[in-house]
Parts: structure tokens; C-alpha cells; sequence
């Protein structure tokens, strides 16, 4: 794999930009429709309304154990074809304690995009871990 194109940097940083915000249908707008999504827990097939239902839930949950932001701090790409591409993304999450420690937690995520002439959509997305499994064990150790 190779370090991401100012194209998939350009993607990303968007991506990135609307999931710290509160523009959910921005964040399911880099979605195709429907879309794969896989974790330790196995995978399922999701449609845009389903989920942006899910990413309102999955932001109450994560403001309320304390995300402050999400930043990827690495990108690496592989063209697999014309039309798909493999991106390798590391994200740190950094949440807040309530006597104000930050606390960060690195997470691993594989995309695969779909590209047309135009537009780019993930069309499946793989979390190598279970990020509301591991909020709650940072919520323990708290």
C-alpha cells in the first residue's frame, strides 16, 4: 500500500471533518447506498436511512462518554481495479474525563471506495475493534 493521493487526503479530510461535526446526512452522503459495514462482531448490510438513524445514536453515545474529536492521523491507498480502491485509515479519538485528562484511543478502519468518473463512496467499511466496547472499558478504567 502506498501513501494516499491528495484525492483520497481531500476525501478524507472532509470525511473527517463532517464526523466531528453535526452534519450527519454529510457523513452518510460519503456513502453508497446501501453500503457493507464489518466489525469484530460481523457484517451487515446498510441502507442511508438506517443509518443515519445509527449515527444519530452513535453521536448522543459517544458525546455523552465524553468524545471530544476524531482525527485520522494516517492514509494509505491500493487501486484494486478502475473502479475500487482499498484505503487503510488510523484514527485517533481523544475523549475527556470529567476532571478534564484527555484520553487517546487508537482505532484501525478499511475502506473500500467505489469511483466513478465523478465521485467517490464507501462502499464497505471494516472497524478492526469495537469502538463502544472499547469507550466503555476507557469509561471503567476512569
Amino acid at each position: 500500500m502506498k501513501k494516499a493521493t491528495p484525492k483520497i487526503r481531500f476525501f478524507f479530510d472532509a470525511y473527517q471533518y463532517h464526523v466531528n461535526g453535526d452534519e450527519i446526512d454529510m457523513v452518510a452522503a460519503a456513502y453508497t447506498d446501501p453500503f457493507m459495514f464489518g466489525a469484530p462482531r460481523g457484517v451487515h448490510a446498510i441502507e442511508t436511512e438506517q443509518f443515519i438513524k445509527a449515527l444519530h445514536r452513535r453521536k448522543e453515545y459517544f458525546r455523552k462518554v465524553g468524545l471530544g474529536f476524531s482525527e485520522i492521523i494516517s492514509l494509505s491507498e491500493n487501486q484494486l481495479d478502475e473502479y475500487y480502491l482499498m484505503i487503510t485509515a488510523l484514527w485517533k479519538m481523544v475523549y475527556k474525563t470529567a476532571e478534564g485528562a484527555l484520553i487517546d484511543d487508537f482505532n484501525s478502519t478499511t475502506y473500500l471506495l467505489y469511483e466513478d468518473k465523478t465521485t467517490l463512496k464507501i462502499a464497505f467499511q471494516i472497524d478492526h475493534q469495537d469502538l463502544v466496547e472499547k469507550a466503555n472499558k476507557l469509561l471503567l478504567s476512569r
